[in-house]
């Protein structure tokens, strides 16, 4: 029985949070969700919210991370010169670009 309270108090609490996006979305514009990387929080504020709000999101998420100006910086050069990789990015500095580039966020 200890795995059924596990779920309902950690699983079943986590996928609450996605019940009512508007209220997510705001959320996520103050605060990350664990396990919810930045490019999934900017598309599901894209989906359910506006592109205000992704672009909230990720001015939170390099005010957070400034560590990353630079290779975020780096990285857009990079993208526009190449275009986009046949794969999404996994570093954060690149994933931030991509979806600078290609959501037209700054």
């Amino acid at each position: 029985m200890y795995l059924a309270g596990v779920i309902r108090s950690t699983v079943l609490s986590y996928f609450a949070q996605f019940e009512d996006p508007k209220s997510l979305v705001k959320r996520l514009r103050i605060s990350g969700v664990n396990a919810f990387d930045i490019a999934s929080s900017v598309e599901f504020a894209l989906c359910f919210g506006d592109r205000t709000d992704a672009q909230a999101i990720v001015a939170r998420f390099l005010a957070e991370r400034p560590d990353l100006h630079d290779a975020v910086e780096e990285s857009l050069a990079q993208l526009k010169k190449r275009g986009f990789p046949s794969l999404f990015p996994a570093g954060y500095a690149d994933q931030v670009a991509w979806i600078r580039l290609a959501y037209g966020l700054d």
